[in-house]
């Protein structure tokens, strides 16, 4: 029972506007569904280090977002609402109707949405370095705006290697178009906004105390919004905490998630 995202034996969906989408299961096949959402310009493997002890538990589902990973972008342009709608549109397909979900930056997002939305029903969900609302975060708006595929390549450039290397059609170029404009969407297809008051759900929100890109007081906004919420805080650790700092991190989602 192989417990990491490999990237050589999953599946693809058909999911809108030409798009196929790469998905894997690992893990538990019996347990119950596990979700896992990743960010921008990243792919399901960020999560592995959490799948090794997760799978012993449960069914863990990766997805390659569309124009990530192995999955292809397809010709419309990126939305978190159509984001949510290729995650419900593979839950359907796998005839699962509840799951866990644990989301990551974009993915969190995705997660947020989902949870406003109710198509299907997330039992437990877990945020991580996650906006909630771009309106009033000029700072992040400005950033943003001015990301370019150079700026990528020279400060992470690993993350445009394995792009390039698994993606079927790689064109970062185009995708960091796409995801750009995405993030600085502030229209009903963006960011939940104010809807996260609308969650009955538990979240545990996780952030890392070092996150240059979703501030603490931004956090702390959205926990005070929801209505079951946890929050962890971690120090030393940046945008991508469950990477940096797995094996505490993990701990927190397993025993949040029991």
């Amino acid at each position: 029972m192989t417990m990491a995202f490999t990237h050589q034996d999953g599946a693809f969906h058909d999911a809108a506007h030409g798009a196929q989408l790469y998905y894997e299961q690992k893990g538990n096949p019996q347990g119950f569904p596990l979700l896992f959402l990743h960010g921008g310009t990243c792919d399901m493997s960020s999560f592995n280090a959490m799948v090794e002890v997760l799978g012993e538990r449960y069914r863990c589902i990766g997805l390659d977002t569309r124009g990530h990973g192995r999955s292809t972008l397809g010709s419309a342009p990126l939305s978190y609402a159509l984001l949510q709608q290729d995650v419900e549109s593979l839950l359907a397909a796998l005839g699962i109707t509840s799951c866990h979900v644990i989301g990551h930056s974009d993915g969190g997002i995705v997660a947020l949405r989902m949870a406003v939305a109710r198509a299907c029903l997330l039992n437990r969900i877990v945020v991580i370095g996650t906006h909630w609302t771009i309106a009033e975060d000029t700072a992040v708006a400005e950033l943003y705006a001015d990301v370019s595929p150079e700026f990528w390549r020279q400060h992470l450039p690993q993350l445009v290697d394995q792009y390039e290397r698994l993606n079927r059609e790689p064109d970062f170029d185009r995708l960091l178009s796409h995801l750009s404009a995405m993030w600085l969407d502030d229209s009903g297809d963006g960011y939940p906004g104010n809807r996260v008051q609308g969650i009955n759900e538990e979240v545990l929100v996780v952030r890392g105390d070092d996150d240059p890109l979703v501030s603490l007081a931004h956090t702390a906004a959205l926990v005070d919004q929801l209505k079951e919420d946890h929050f962890l805080n971690v120090p030393f650790c940046g945008h991508s905490v469950h990477e940096e700092a797995p094996e505490l991190v993990t701990q927190v989602v397993s025993e949040f998630l029991a």
